[in-house]
């Protein structure tokens, strides 16, 4: 098990755990009882960076937020616990009472079954995907390919494809079924057979984002590949007086359109796929690029007869990707772009989730589009929670971070997209102005 399996119910203080973070030696902590990762980091469901992340730290509102069947967890996490923690993290009264206040909230919102999904909304939207597919094929069955018809066909296989992404979401957060593994076997065929990715390089990725959001080195949204991008007001800062220039940074506003939105779905994350694939080559990458390979097959009998065959479906996805990557791109960076970007303080769960999300005003239209991650803060403070509930619990989260003077951002859409380019131009000037006065 790692250093930890021979000093069994034993106590240890909070000096002493946090002694344990190195790569085969980890312990964390939930709710006071220590355990021993380091091996069991490599099987971890939800990755091993995302345990790596927590090492030396109380985990436990973060373990509470992302597993919806505790108690199932906890029989895996039997036989890697070390012991107790004898002495009482030096908190502040005011986070103890954060911590309480959510606590409270979570169980209302268990009491109340907010953490139920409604299964007509979910097959709803399974079948509106397919509606959205269908008219794809139908415009090149009626029209033919040519470049009128071929765009409008790809609008409606983006939409599928956007779709499809909020949906595989919700699976990939086990908030539709309680069953784990019907949980995941739905996802893979989301993800895989019809979108073309990769499930598990999603979840290892997206549970770190999650876990540490804005976190810079820990949340891989914001550590873009060789620091293509800086975000916030301090990390800029610290790039320019440390002399590093990866790219010019001061117009990263400009470029963020063609490495953002232009090419992050069809170029980056195929790219960040083929790695993760390539890099695994265990059962789990197998899986995936069968279902990938799934996928093309998919493509190639439906369209290829309309774009020239395999190759015409090959390009018929890369343009797909490239239209939902817009969207994609925009929807998920409004709530956490123009926020707080930083190195890790342990905050606890409400601190950091309200600093580094905001909310886009609700209404049908931004809620479909947005696949309901308009109700970010939710989201993030609740994962396993079915989207078509964040609306109930939201007063509850508004009132207590009005109790406790925290941010409760709610922007209109169209502000929150405007906001992305504007921070970047901000973080960009920071950097710029640090650079040139080291």
């Amino acid at each position: 098990m790692g250093k930890g399996t021979n000093v069994q119910h034993r106590t240890f203080s909070w000096n002493e755990v946090q002694e344990h973070t190195e790569l085969n030696d980890r312990w964390i902590v939930i709710d006071n009882s220590i355990y021993d990762v380091s091996r069991f980091q490599k099987i971890h469901p939800g990755g091993a960076k995302i345990i790596s992340h927590f090492a030396g730290q109380d985990a436990t509102e973060v373990w509470l937020a992302m597993h919806k069947n505790q108690e199932l967890a906890k029989k895996y996490m039997k036989s890697i616990y070390v012991g107790q923690v004898k002495d009482v993290m030096n908190y502040d009264a005011e986070r103890e009472e954060r911590q309480r206040d959510m606590e409270e909230i979570r169980q209302v919102a268990i009491k109340n079954g907010w953490f139920e999904s409604n299964p007509v909304f979910f097959i709803a939207q399974f079948l509106s995907i397919v509606m959205f597919e269908f008219l794809g094929y139908l415009v090149f069955l009626y029209n033919g390919s040519g470049w009128m018809s071929y765009f409008g066909a790809c609008l409606f296989l983006a939409t599928a494809q956007a779709q499809l992404g909020w949906t595989m979401h919700d699976y990939g957060h086990w908030s539709v079924v309680k069953n784990r593994k019907l949980s995941h076997a739905v996802q893979q065929f989301y993800m895989g057979f019809m979108k073309g990715a990769s499930k598990h390089w999603w979840n290892f990725r997206h549970n770190r984002h999650h876990a540490k959001t804005n976190i810079y080195k820990k949340d891989p949204d914001i550590t873009f590949p060789k620091d293509v991008f800086l975000f916030g007001t301090r990390i800029p800062v610290i790039f320019g007086k440390m002399g590093k220039k990866n790219m010019p940074y001061n117009y990263e506003h400009i470029y963020f359109w063609l490495f953002g939105p232009a090419m992050l779905l069809p170029v980056v994350v195929n790219l960040e796929i083929i790695y993760y694939l390539i890099k695994r080559r265990d059962r789990f990458a197998l899986r995936d690029t069968l279902a990938i390979i799934g996928f093309f097959c998919r493509y190639t009998l439906i369209y290829g007869s309309f774009v020239g065959g395999l190759w015409g479906a090959v390009k018929l996805y890369f343009f797909v990707r490239f239209l939902e990557s817009f969207w994609f791109t925009m929807v998920t960076q409004m709530s956490h772009i123009p926020m707080k970007v930083d190195f890790d303080a342990g905050d606890d769960w409400l601190v950091s989730q309200t600093l580094s999300t905001q909310n886009i005003e609700s209404s049908p239209w931004n809620d479909w589009f947005s696949g309901h991650l308009n109700f970010q803060i939710e989201h993030h403070l609740f994962p396993t929670m079915p989207r078509h509930n964040y609306h109930k619990v939201a007063p509850l989260v508004k009132s207590v971070c009005e109790k406790h003077h925290l941010p409760y951002m709610v922007k209109p859409m169209l502000t929150a997209m405007k906001e992305i380019i504007s921070s970047l131009r901000t973080s960009g000037e920071l950097w710029y102005e640090a650079y040139h006065h080291q």
